[in-house]
């Protein structure tokens, strides 16, 4: 039995609860800007985790760069996302192509 691809398997839906997590944090505090750290501690995930997260849903257009600015847990310049006000809906599926049948299938 190969538990590496079940293991896989069973990690995928929590990643959507994180993501889906994430984004009902930013839809319920829409005028917050927060950096990754400040999301990481408002969620209660590591910042690894909210990196992959933040990424993921500016990706799709769920919040967008408010501005930069030093962060108070690094004191570096990091960015700081807002909720764009752009409600997510996911694409729809591609239809499937026609099977193409060759004329030697149909002679037999």
């Amino acid at each position: 039995m190969n538990t590496k691809s079940l293991s896989f398997v069973a990690t995928k839906p929590m990643r959507l609860s994180e993501k889906e997590r994430g984004r009902r944090w930013f839809t319920d505090n829409p005028d917050v800007a927060a950096s990754c750290a400040d999301f990481a501690e408002a969620i209660g995930l590591k910042t690894n985790h909210c990196t992959r997260i933040i990424f993921e849903l500016e990706a799709e257009g769920s919040i967008i760069v408010a501005f930069a600015d030093k962060s108070k847990h690094s004191n570096r310049t990091v960015k700081y996302y807002k909720y764009s006000g752009i409600e997510y809906k996911p694409k729809p599926k591609p239809p499937q192509p026609k099977k193409m049948i060759t004329i030697q299938q149909k002679l037999f």
